[in-house]
């Protein structure tokens, strides 16, 4: 910490010397910062369980973090300063407390927002156009380079915000609800964080709306916040779903994606949702093929990279075999050997490990947002609008992506069609054959995973169910005997287990019908997967006993003065 505050005090005499060249107050002001990460990397190194630490290794750890770094990094916040302190500073803070947080146990950040919610809170939402203009800088370059950390500064503290909306979630092996909303989550939504992100998303500082709209899609699974954002006067709820679906910025429309997935939870979306302008749909196929050419052009640079390390690795080889220089030789091998060892190769790109990438991310949510029911709904004539614009196609186009998340998000598309009388032809795919036969090879590879470890999942079921449901269709039985002659071990799975799984006639009751119509409410709830903690509200924030609305903020509502009980917005 001694070695921060010399950093940070030699940054800020190189910039404020004009002699100096600016690249000085850079490289210190780095220093700074990669100091600051080396703090977070010795919390999170004896914080996480995965590294076999004890759970006195991980006391210690969170003593040190309350009681030597979380002070140190407060007093550099420029709400408590009154403007000695500069942006570069505060944003390399906010940096470190979105890692300590999100690796330390959940009960630390619990914590912190009881005590320092107030704080954040007036940092996300402060004007810093005008705490800029009433500052003096002692030079230009001092002030070109706060103007340019300003805004940055304030997006790390909304994305501090986020973080804790979705390090609240905890894990769920469903089949669609993959994250449930934990006591963290509520407790930053009783804090007032839904009206938080909804008024960063929509100022001008564009990094700061981009963070902000992560953290809705977030805290969106509970359903009090899709309440608040859908009770916004004049439609304004819609509207600024449209907006954020119309971003330029391609992490913002992505995050917007999952919003829109979780608002599709409830019936009172869909109607909402199906009318946007421009349609879902469209934005899904779009984000989607702009997800896919992104990772072929991922690909293709590091392909590149890969061929000019190569080159320059052979000619230097070359050089030094020529020159007899077997030191220099020996030498280069293994710095050659490293770089192989710690670079991603271009063939593994598409591995577990990357999914949480934009890209992966982003393919999933146009998926299982095409699969939802706001777009699905029954019609005799024809399964869902997504048939219409191919969005079949896209699940045949993404289903070899070998990446869990991905693929179920391919069989949530094509498990959601099967609910209509009708099961999709194989015109409607642009490969039927390789469809079925990535089904089948999933099957087979899942079949050899079946371990104490692996148990057998709802995807899998889904999976199953499907397959048999197309075997059952006798415009698709000429493409299972095509690839039962061509594959034993699908001619197996025919005969022992896909010709034995019973389905009931294609035919839809009328309480069917009605359960589809109306979006996923308590029966389509059960057949959609969504969990009890995403329907029903939290219980944590008020009613007005007048109009309905709920509150955004734990206490915003005035309780009767007569009976103590009822609570109104005063509207």
């Amino acid at each position: 910490m001694k070695l921060r505050r010399i950093a940070v005090q030699n940054a800020k005499d190189a910039d404020r010397d004009p002699k100096r060249y600016s690249m000085a107050g850079f490289h210190w002001w780095l220093a700074y910062y990669k100091l600051t990460m080396l703090l977070v990397t010795s919390v999170c190194s004896l914080s996480s369980e995965k590294n076999g630490i004890s759970k006195e290794d991980e006391d210690n750890a969170i003593r040190v973090f309350q009681e030597c770094i979380l002070p140190e990094l407060l007093n550099m916040i420029q709400l408590n300063k009154g403007g000695s302190v500069w942006y570069c500073e505060e944003r390399a803070v906010w940096s470190a407390l979105v890692q300590c947080l999100c690796c330390l146990p959940k009960s630390v950040a619990m914590r912190f927002v009881k005590n320092h919610w107030d704080l954040m809170e007036a940092s996300c939402l402060r004007d810093v156009s005008a705490e800029l203009q009433d500052r003096a800088f002692d030079c230009d370059r001092v002030k070109q380079r706060e103007e340019y950390m300003a805004p940055r500064a304030v997006a790390e503290c909304v994305a501090l915000v986020s973080s804790l909306c979705g390090y609240g979630m905890e894990l769920n092996h469903g089949f669609m609800t993959r994250a449930l909303p934990g006591p963290l989550a509520v407790k930053v939504l009783r804090r007032g964080v839904v009206p938080l992100l909804i008024k960063s998303a929509q100022s001008k500082n564009i990094y700061a709306a981009n963070k902000a709209t992560f953290g809705l899609g977030q805290i969106s699974r509970i359903k009090d916040c899709r309440e608040i954002i859908y009770q916004l006067p004049n439609n304004e709820g819609i509207k600024f779903v449209q907006e954020l679906m119309a971003s330029k910025h391609a992490n913002c429309v992505s995050s917007a994606l999952l919003l829109v997935l979780h608002l599709a939870w409830d019936k009172e979306w869909c109607k909402p949702l199906s009318e946007m302008e421009p349609p879902v749909e469209d934005v899904c196929l779009k984000m989607a093929a702009f997800g896919m050419k992104s990772i072929l052009e991922t690909v293709s640079e590091m392909r590149e990279e890969a061929k000019r390390e190569n080159h320059l690795h052979n000619n230097r080889v070359s050089k030094h075999i020529l020159a007899k220089e077997d030191d220099q030789f020996l030498l280069l091998n293994k710095e050659s050997e490293r770089k192989l060892k710690n670079q991603l190769s271009w063939t593994s790109y598409e591995v577990e490990k990357n999914s949480g990438e934009i890209t992966f991310l982003t393919i999933s949510r146009c998926l299982l947002l095409l699969s939802s029911g706001c777009l699905l709904r029954y019609d005799e004539e024809i399964g869902g609008r997504a048939r219409k614009i191919e969005g079949l196609h896209l699940a045949n186009a993404c289903i070899d992506i070998p990446i869990k998340e991905s693929f179920n998000s391919v069989i949530a598309l094509i498990s959601n069609y099967m609910m209509f009388p009708s099961v999709p032809n194989p015109n409607d795919f642009s490969d039927p054959e390789h469809l079925i036969f990535s089904m089948f090879q999933k099957m087979e590879d899942d079949a050899r995973e079946f371990t104490g470890e692996k148990q057998f999942e709802e995807t899998d079921a889904c999976l199953m169910r499907s397959v048999a449901k197309f075997y059952g269709n006798k415009e698709w039985k000429p493409i299972f005997s095509t690839l039962m002659k061509k594959v034993p071990y699908i001619a197996w799975y025919v005969e022992h287990a896909i010709s034995r799984i019973s389905w009931r006639e294609n035919k839809l009751t009328e309480k069917d019908k009605n359960v589809i119509q109306s979006g996923t409410f308590r029966e389509a709830e059960k057949r959609n997967g969504i969990h009890d903690r995403c329907s029903n509200l939290s219980g944590k924030l008020a009613r007005c006993d007048n109009c309905g609305k709920i509150e955004g903020k734990r206490g915003e509502w005035k309780t009767c003065s007569r009976c103590n009980v009822a609570k109104y917005c005063g509207r």
